[in-house]
């Protein structure tokens, strides 16, 4: 497993929208952009519009803990889970900053189809948020413990409303069909990062015929959790444009462009239910 020491340093505070957080040292660049409001605004109201104080928060892929501790203010209990064991140092250190969110629980492990070890692995460098099972064999590559969502929950609340951030660098596609009866049997409303370019680059040589034999990989990990999708009677992606199911599927500039999608039972935070696209 890798391991990279904390550089040593004092906190400092962050805005997160109107709460003020400690975080530790490191990654200055991104949490100037988060405390000026820069990062990600949507996001955050998503959070800020679904998230309350009778809520689970799952965040599967938390990294450092921008929307862990934002969402935890809100939150009944805000769970999150993050393999990386570098980003994990910095996520420990982060909560641990913030001793007044008494309602945090975070482990390093990643959200599989299947309890055991998986390895991971990063086209970057380990804790940059770009890690994913999709790279495991890199050289940077770790092994991580893994874990079911269902066998996990047994430790939180069962009743209230569930709230799922999904942003684990592709690995969505092969994880999220796994998590179906758990977000159906929850009414889960889920919040999925999509990262179909990880399946669109070519790895079948270059030309029109490659192109397609991308597109179909990627359809079919899609074609996965269209069951999931059709649960739902609001679905959103990050152009704030209402998706019906059968559309996302079949329209193919949805499911190749497409960079988030909001999947509720209930209106998203902006005004009215927003177009059909």
């Amino acid at each position: 497993m890798i391991s990279t020491p904390l550089k040593k340093g004092p906190f400092r505070p962050i805005m997160s929208r109107s709460d003020c957080l400690q975080v530790g040292p490191g990654y200055d660049w991104f949490w100037d952009d988060f405390s000026s409001g820069k990062w990600e605004p949507d996001t955050l109201a998503i959070l800020d519009h679904h998230v309350d104080t009778n809520t689970l928060y799952l965040d599967i892929g938390s990294w450092i803990g921008p929307t862990l501790l934002h969402a935890a203010g809100r939150a009944r209990l805000a769970v999150g889970f993050e393999p990386d064991p570098v980003a994990f140092a910095s996520l420990e250190a982060n909560v641990a900053a913030n001793p007044q969110l008494k309602n945090i629980r975070i482990h390093c492990c990643a959200i599989s189809d299947k309890a055991g070890h998986v390895t991971m692995g990063s086209q970057g460098k380990p804790g940059d948020s770009m890690s994913s099972v999709l790279f495991n064999e890199l050289d940077n590559g770790w092994e991580v413990s893994a874990r079911r969502l269902e066998d996990m929950a047994v430790e939180w609340p069962v009743d209230g409303p569930c709230f799922v951030k999904i942003d684990i660098e592709g690995g969505e596609f092969s994880v999220l069909p796994s998590m179906i009866p758990f977000l159906r049997k929850r009414r889960a409303t889920v919040f999925l990062s999509l990262h179909q370019y990880f399946f669109l680059q070519s790895s079948f040589g270059r030309g029109v015929v490659s192109q397609l034999l991308g597109e179909l990989r990627l359809f079919a990990r899609i074609l996965r959790f269209y069951p999931l999708l059709r649960a739902y009677p609001f679905i959103h992606d990050d152009k704030r444009r209402r998706l019906r199911p059968r559309d996302f599927l079949f329209r193919r500039r949805h499911w190749r462009t497409a960079n988030t999608l909001l999947l509720s039972h209930t209106p998203p935070p902006w005004a009215g239910a927003g177009p059909i696209a």
